[in-house]
């Protein structure tokens, strides 16, 4: 009896070693695209868990001034650690076209430089889940065509001073949200109440955070969102 099985389980162990080379021979012959997407997509999510660094044409930036720029940046490279990409003071205009291309930048904080407009190529990077565009001079918020998945924006210290519906419903993944210090936003629309993830939404220093009316009516329409709207400054 124990004879037979063992000539059974030979036979199945044959016949797939059979496929495995047919298949394998299959996909060096016809080198098919799904297969080949699948394991690229493996590796690239391997390689998204150690530092790298990006190469850098700095000529084509164009700097306010050079008195910020640090060393690293200066010799054409920027530093990813842990996926976390620091070009603050920087004193950037424009954001250095490599990086969009980087699918593994998780979190980029672009603090305190002098870009005037979102850098919508961002939204491009696949693992992308925070932005840091604080202290800018950016006058309008992002206005996209899909939904985004980013989980975390700052856009404290800018000069935004109106945010429609359609543009914040885009951002319906948002977790933590941060308007503090543009003064002249006055209101936010009904549609931040669907924004049902967003656990933290700073307005401290904003025209709005002085309508204790109208936070108190965003406090009861969003229980579980935490509102920042006093500052003792």
């Amino acid at each position: 009896m124990n004879k037979i099985l063992y000539i059974i389980i030979a036979g199945i162990i044959l016949a797939g070693g059979g496929y495995f080379y047919y298949a394998s021979q299959q996909l060096k012959n016809n080198n098919s695209y799904t297969v080949e997407k699948f394991e690229i997509d493996d590796s690239k999510q391997d390689n998204c868990n150690y530092d790298f660094t990006i190469k850098v044409d700095v000529d084509k930036l164009r700097f306010k001034d050079h008195t910020n720029l640090n060393a690293t940046l200066r010799g054409g490279s920027a530093q990813v650690f842990d996926g976390q990409l620091n070009l603050s003071r920087q004193s950037l205009r424009l954001i250095p076209s490599e990086i969009q291309e980087e699918d593994c930048i998780k979190e980029i904080n672009l603090n305190r430089n002098d870009i005037s407009q979102f850098p919508m190529e961002l939204l491009e990077i696949d693992q992308l889940r925070k932005i840091n565009l604080s202290e800018n001079t950016i006058t309008a918020f992002p206005s996209l065509k899909e939904e985004s998945s980013i989980i975390s924006l700052k856009l404290s210290g800018n000069d935004i001073s109106s945010v429609s519906g359609a543009d914040l419903l885009k951002f319906k993944n948002l977790e933590h949200l941060y308007f503090e210090s543009n003064r002249n936003l006055k209101d936010l629309p009904k549609e931040i109440t669907q924004l049902t993830k967003l656990k933290n939404l700073d307005l401290r220093r904003t025209e709005l955070a002085r309508d204790y009316g109208k936070i108190t009516k965003l406090q009861k329409a969003m229980p579980n969102t935490r509102v920042y709207y006093f500052s003792k400054k």
